[in-house]
């Protein structure tokens, strides 16, 4: 079983932090491309965008699409598309597309709907700029509207850094006492060997 503290962690560090956000219903969809090697080729900002904010933003908009192309080669341009809906369509269609839909789709139902839903694609470079960068970018162009931690949130963030600081000490105490237990059985061992000679 996996510790409740890391649960807990997890679960809050995807509803809080620089990708909390709600996007308008107009955004369809987000596609990222980017390489898999990202050391050194101009690829890490998003990569990190993809591994915290991405998920963050899904979090918060379970209905938008957040598709991952990640087999661009290191000298390529990474991209970022964003995928807005015509505005007549948002209202007229069966598919669920705003972030506070209730209703759950599969995503090649979402898929399907999409391209005929589709009125403009927003595609930004984002090859050599950082997380906070993109994410500021995909904010501006979306209008999408931040969630602030509230202060439950902020005191759980205190409560279980807290908490992991005491494990990391529990830890190497528990370490210390294992280490000092083998050196006295070893010391013992070592007494009654030298008895039976």
């Amino acid at each position: 079983m996996v510790n409740l503290t890391n649960r807990m962690r997890k679960l809050t560090e995807i509803r809080c932090g620089s990708g909390a956000a709600i996007l308008p219903p107009e955004v369809t969809r987000i596609h990222l491309r980017f390489s898999r090697e990202g050391r050194d080729s101009g690829h890490m900002g998003i990569q990190s965008f993809w591994k915290q904010d991405l998920r963050q933003l899904k979090y918060h908009n379970p209905a938008v699409a957040m598709t991952v192309d990640r087999s661009l080669k290191q000298d390529d341009t990474a991209y970022m598309f964003i995928h807005f809906a015509k505005s007549d369509a948002v209202a007229t269609s069966n598919t669920p597309v705003s972030s506070t839909s209730t209703k759950l789709t599969s995503t090649t139902a979402l898929k399907s709907e999409l391209g005929a839903l589709t009125e403009r694609v927003e595609q930004v470079k984002v090859k050599n700029i950082g997380r906070p960068a993109i994410t500021e970018q995909l904010f501006k162009l979306t209008n999408a509207i931040k969630i602030e931690t509230s202060p439950e949130d902020k005191q759980r963030i205190q409560e279980l850094r807290d908490q992991e600081k005491k494990s990391k000490k529990d830890r190497a105490l528990i370490q210390i006492v294992k280490r000092n237990n083998k050196l006295a059985k070893e010391k013992e061992l070592l007494k009654l060997g030298g008895m039976a000679s």
